[in-house]
């Protein structure tokens, strides 16, 4: 893989009010650009790049944009919206993908992005895993089965962390479901080729299909939907149960029921939409306090990301920058205090009075040196009294203690108040 010159990087702004895409905002590739919109149409902005074109983007946990790239060569684009500042320009070495055709992109609840290159009549096609500062870190193959190939088109991250997977196989086209292991977990035939898959917070799968047929999995609804003037193309699921759609040709955005009702139409800058998505959750809670660089070379971060309201309230921990396949688990706190060094590690605690320890969650960093968690808001677990259930109005304070070679070492800490 190669990775080009930063400084040769522009953006461009429709607003200069940068912000991150919020839950049931839309987030559309459109070849040219990609373009931030509110759902009254209104562009936030827009992000391009001389020469590139961008044929699918996503917003990953931490609220940054990660774009597909399909020329002048493959690649992966990763920005920061508030700034709209690249820091990922990655081109896909040919070695490493020898088909050179790119389908589809989405990213894991782990912050690790996925890639997928379907294959040819020879070469078996795969989905490749990347950390998001680009390095390569496995792909999952799909073995060919006969001289047609076996052929994965579209991919979809579910609530879990495993896999959604859209397939041609000669003559047909199927809707494989895979859990976070690679185990495959059910496989639908499907009448016409699926042009998207996006998976809803409810962790419903929407597929659309290249007559305009819409359906979930498992099925809540399905309709073909009219696209007006334009092809099928992708679809954007809601908290509602809502969907939003996109066309190659209509230079609007549709919503509809999940029964296919129309409901609204939006104008779109563009008339052509290779990709349209909304973030399941975003960003949430201040980081603080400062961490002690680890093994390898760099400090650990902590995020926190989901839904701060108590009614519905998500909370997910995520530790990036860790040493690979160390152990590690968080701890929470209402109080803040400093102690280096803590308990003789190599780092710096960050929580005070009463500390609970997530240990019914201990996980492995694994090769992307990653430990994702979601906290149940109903029972945060305490040192004394019980599992607390989180109430509006309360702050808690978040850290991950992590096994660091002979020693042991810490994130840095975030804080969160609940409404």
């Amino acid at each position: 893989m190669r990775f080009a010159p930063l400084l040769t990087l522009m953006a461009l702004s429709s607003s200069p009010l940068f912000a991150q895409v919020a839950v049931g905002e839309l987030l559309v590739a459109d070849y040219d650009s990609i373009r931030h919109y509110r759902t009254d149409g209104t562009v936030v902005q827009t992000f391009a790049l001389p020469g590139n074109r961008f044929v699918d983007a996503h917003v990953m946990p931490n609220g940054d944009w990660v774009a597909l790239r399909s020329s002048p060569e493959d690649g992966l684009v990763v920005l920061d919206p508030t700034t709209l500042s690249v820091s990922l320009d990655l081109d896909f070495d040919p070695a490493d993908f020898p088909v050179g055709y790119f389908s589809d992109v989405d990213v894991r609840l782990d912050g690790t992005i996925l890639v997928v290159q379907p294959g040819d009549a020879v070469l078996p096609g795969f989905v490749a895993r990347f950390r998001r500062d680009g390095e390569l870190l496995g792909k999952t193959w799909y073995n060919t089965a006969n001289v047609d190939g076996e052929l994965p088109i579209e991919v979809a991250v579910d609530e879990q962390d495993g896999l959604w997977v859209t397939l041609y196989r000669f003559p047909d086209f199927f809707l494989q479901h895979y859990d976070v292991s690679g185990t495959l977990l059910s496989e639908a035939l499907t009448i016409w080729p699926i042009v998207d898959i996006e998976v809803a917070r409810t962790d419903t799968l929407w597929s659309v299909e290249e007559d305009g047929w819409v359906q979930s999995y498992p099925y809540e609804g399905g309709a073909w939907y009219p696209f007006g003037n334009g092809t099928p193309a992708t679809i954007a699921p809601m908290d509602d149960g809502t969907l939003w759609t996109g066309s190659m040709g209509a230079a609007e955005f549709r919503r509809f029921s999940k029964t296919g009702t129309p409901l609204a139409t939006i104008p779109s800058a563009s008339s052509v939409h290779y990709s349209l998505t909304t973030p399941r959750r975003v960003p949430i809670g201040n980081n603080y306090c400062v961490a002690n660089v680890n093994s390898t070379g760099q400090t650990a971060s902590l995020l926190v990301f989901g839904l701060d309201e108590v009614i519905e309230a998500e909370l997910h921990l995520l530790a990036q920058g860790m040493p690979s396949n160390e152990f590690g688990y968080f701890l929470n706190s209402p109080d803040q205090v400093f102690v280096a060094n803590s308990g003789g590690s190599a780092g710096n605690l960050c929580l005070g009075g009463a500390i609970g320890r997530h240990l019914d969650q201990v996980a492995s960093a694994g090769v992307a040196g990653s430990i994702h968690i979601e906290v149940d808001t109903n029972a945060l677990p305490r040192p004394v009294g019980g599992a607390h259930a989180l109430l509006p109005g309360e702050t808690w304070y978040f850290q991950c203690w992590y096994r660091d070679g002979g020693t042991s070492n810490f994130t840095d800490a975030a804080g969160v108040t609940l409404r």
